[in-house]
């Protein structure tokens, strides 16, 4: 009895010593988070992020990298929020983001929505996909019933995913979906928009409701989805 009880004890013993070993510290998830950022991972690397801030609430630099990743994945109002906490907590270099990106005067009319529209598509027809997605975020920002924005903005996405790695492709084609589902909410009876997330939850793998998708916007009247033989494509 006295021999099982040792026994179980040292198990116990052993297990608690390799959590202690195995548990990730707040410098373990920045460098994750560090190494997802570099390979424009962005929401990989907010979760990590996430993790390190939990375990150490004045992070500074998390809070930094934590804000662009935001920005880059169409958060602005995310992004100040970090980077004015990294601001408080030492980078003074943070002013200089929040200068460029979120500079309030930007928010009270000094240029309109349409504008970084117009802007973020020239970014995008340059194929500087990143900075159209800055764009196009300033101007849902200051206009949220801008729908084909947010469609021009999943599509930076989905152009970014095509370059990706699979885990890295899904992540950014699942935040190109939710671009889409504003769109739809803002645009309801613009068919191409059904096609445009059916083609994306398909890719994401979800493709039962992208080929919902899909003949919904061939019933709602798009029908180059069906020319271009996009239901064969994806729903065969």
């Amino acid at each position: 009895m006295y021999a099982t009880i040792s026994k179980v004890a040292f198990l116990c013993l052993m297990l608690v010593a390799q959590m202690g070993f195995s548990q990730k510290t707040a410098d373990d998830y920045f460098k994750e988070g560090k190494a997802h950022f570099d390979g424009k991972n962005f929401e990989n690397a907010l979760e990590s992020f996430d993790e390190a801030i939990k375990l150490r609430g004045n992070f500074a630099s998390a809070y930094l990298y934590r804000g662009t990743a935001a920005f880059y994945t169409g958060n602005p109002v995310g992004a100040a929020i970090n980077w004015s906490k990294a601001k408080s907590y030492g980078i003074a270099d943070a002013q200089k983001l929040l200068d460029s990106y979120i500079n309030p005067e930007i928010y009270q009319a000094s240029k309109p929505a349409e504008e970084y529209h117009e802007e973020g598509q020239e970014k995008f027809k340059k194929g500087d996909f990143y900075g159209s997605i800055i764009d196009y975020s300033n101007a849902l920002y200051l206009n949220q019933t801008l729908g084909w924005t947010f469609n021009k903005r999943a599509y930076a996405k989905m152009q970014i995913a095509a370059n990706l790695t699979d885990q890295q492709k899904i992540a950014w084609i699942k935040s190109a979906i939710s671009d889409y589902n504003m769109a739809i909410e803002v645009r309801p009876t613009d068919a191409k928009l059904y096609t445009f997330r059916g083609i994306a939850r398909c890719l994401a793998g979800d493709k039962t409701a992208g080929c919902e998708d899909i003949q919904a916007g061939i019933a709602k009247g798009h029908t180059q989805s069906a020319e271009n033989k996009i239901p064969e494509k994806y729903c065969k």
